[in-house]
């Protein structure tokens, strides 16, 4: 059975790309904000690690951070912050509150990857991982300011 994991962001193309690089070995879920989240949780669902942004509508993914993480049946999901917020204060304050990781905006979706096998405990496998690899040295790099004009992402 496939491990759950939880995507918190509203912007759908991060989320559209995100899943794509985890579908093959892993059940995803995307929803638009930590409000959702929320709802997605008390119904009963539990996923295996959560990814969220900070900035969303609703309930921004640091109150859903603390949240999660006061809550006593949740608390060791594991949750990734994924975000263009680049202060070392917020990421630090992020990783106080129980942010197993914080991952910056641009991304490499293979960099979130590995992550995320590691948090699991999982064994990295570069089989699954080479979906939009260009060539050895050029990966795409995925960011919020890609998605302004609708056009796919760059390549670095």
């Amino acid at each position: 059975m496939k491990k759950k994991i939880l995507i918190l962001d509203d912007k759908e193309m991060i989320a559209k790309v995100v899943s794509m690089y985890l579908a093959g070995d892993y059940s995803v879920q995307w929803l638009s904000d930590g409000l959702e989240g929320l709802k997605w949780l008390k119904a009963g669902n539990v996923p295996d690690l959560i990814i969220t942004d900070i900035r969303m509508p609703g309930m921004r993914g640091d109150d859903f951070l603390e949240w999660v993480k006061q809550n006593e049946s949740l608390r060791r999901i594991p949750v990734i912050m994924l975000s263009s917020e680049d202060s070392t204060s917020e990421r630090i304050r992020m990783l106080k509150i129980g942010a197993e990781d914080y991952i910056v905006k641009p991304f490499n979706p293979l960099e979130l990857q590995t992550r995320i096998k590691k948090i699991l405990g999982l064994k990295t496998s570069d089989q699954h991982i080479t979906p939009m690899l260009v060539s050895d040295r050029e990966v795409m790099v995925i960011g919020d300011s890609d998605l302004g004009d609708g056009q796919p992402p760059h390549f670095k």
